[in-house]
């Protein structure tokens, strides 16, 4: 099946399918070519910073993101990839203030992972606690991703059952 390269409803969904199926480099093509047609569509612009940054492109992720938040200083998703972009980058000063714009339950993963790549113990620690005290039944995934980024990976594993448990009462 041929994707019309002119429509950008259809290149937008067929970017949008492959970052799902974790198809990230498939999903840089068109992701720019729904740029190309509308260069003011943040959804793809933050779908190429997440490409960008699942392949370790993170030069071109922090742009990409950078540019979805010129476009629309609210967006969530652009907000989260540069923060990771910048995490990974080793920018994560920077990195610290950007995820500040995020919402609550998803703030803490960055702050998490910034503290804790910064050398902040104590901080790191904090943020991961509030996180199971407050969002345990909803972000378990997230918060076993961050544990285990850390080295804590049976403190992950438990907090993810725990809040399946919850979630699934």
């Amino acid at each position: 099946m041929q994707i019309d390269p002119r429509s950008y409803a259809a290149q937008r969904r067929h970017a949008m399918l492959m970052t799902m199926l974790g198809r990230f480099e498939a999903a840089i093509a068109p992701a720019k070519m729904v740029i190309d047609l509308e260069p003011l569509d943040v959804s793809s612009w933050t779908v190429l910073a997440q490409a960008h940054i699942a392949n370790q492109q993170l030069p071109a992720a922090i742009l990409a993101a950078r540019r979805a938040l010129e476009i629309s200083q609210k967006s969530p998703w652009a907000v989260k990839n540069l923060g990771l972009a910048l995490i990974y980058s080793g920018q994560s000063k920077e990195a610290l203030a950007v995820n500040r714009g995020l919402p609550a339950d998803w703030r803490f993963m960055a702050f998490a992972i910034a503290e804790y790549r910064l050398g902040h113990d104590a901080e790191w620690r904090l943020a991961l606690q509030e996180a199971v005290r407050d969002h345990a039944y909803r972000q378990s995934f997230r918060i076993a991703m961050v544990y285990a980024v850390c080295g804590m990976r049976t403190n992950g594993r438990s907090v993810f059952l725990v809040g399946t448990c919850i979630s699934t009462a």
